[in-house]
């Protein structure tokens, strides 16, 4: 007769105690990436504003930076493109 489902139970199958420390961890970084996410728009919009002033050289620097601190990070892939092109604006005015 197979006995009735406990708390206690689900733990002591190694799959299972694995699965519950994973989804516990992946939860508990979900407001760590919302602080990122957050840092990623605070640096995009400094190095944005370095582009609208003209500063080709610190522009430069900061998506550099920005993107080397957020390599991989699912919330800047968006912005690729735009990015791209503000490297490409400042690479031709530097070189003039």
């Amino acid at each position: 007769m197979p006995r009735p489902y406990s708390e206690t139970r689900c733990f002591r199958h190694p799959l299972l105690a694995r699965l519950m420390v994973l989804l516990a961890l992946v939860g508990a970084s979900a407001p760590a990436r919302a602080q990122d996410a957050a840092a990623f728009e605070e640096g995009a919009a400094a190095a944005e504003a370095l582009v609208r002033r003209g500063d080709w050289d610190a522009s430069r620097a900061a998506w550099l930076e920005l993107l080397r601190a957020h390599a991989g990070a699912d919330y800047a892939r968006p912005r690729i493109p735009e990015i791209r092109e503000s490297l490409r604006r400042a690479a031709f005015w530097t070189t003039l």
